[in-house]
């Protein structure tokens, strides 16, 4: 019994890891996509830009967050594992997808972000 308990927790910090890792990819590469469309419209330059260092942000605030994660005792660890995540990421989320939303609201990005394959996955996930 002890033996299996022990294999779920580090299962389950195997899984957080590669949550972690994944995320991080994904963030950056959205970041990319996102800088590779470019300005579409002049007035949302600013929003485009924001937009862009808050995914590397988000995406640092993951990567930064393994090292951590890999430390955390078994015992508790979806307790820890949520702290940590909260400590490097914060809102910071929720601030990508407003500025995602004010591109979204926008005819120019809204087609070229559900064209672009990342962000179209990425809008996908969030329910948009």
């Amino acid at each position: 019994m002890f033996i299996s308990a022990r294999r779920e927790a580090k299962t389950t910090k195997a899984a957080a890891l590669e949550l972690t890792s994944t995320a991080t990819e994904s963030l950056r590469d959205m970041a990319d996509a996102t800088e590779d469309l470019g300005v579409l419209a002049p007035a949302a330059k600013d929003t485009h830009e924001h937009l862009i260092e808050s995914l590397r942000a988000v995406a640092d605030g993951y990567a930064a967050a393994q090292d951590r994660i890999e430390s955390l005792p078994d015992t508790g660890f979806g307790a820890a594992f949520a702290a940590v995540l909260a400590a490097q990421i914060g809102s910071k989320e929720n601030d990508v997808e407003d500025l995602f939303e004010d591109l979204s609201s926008r005819s120019e990005y809204a087609r070229a972000l559900d064209q672009d394959r990342v962000c179209a996955g990425v809008r996908y996930m969030q329910g948009n």
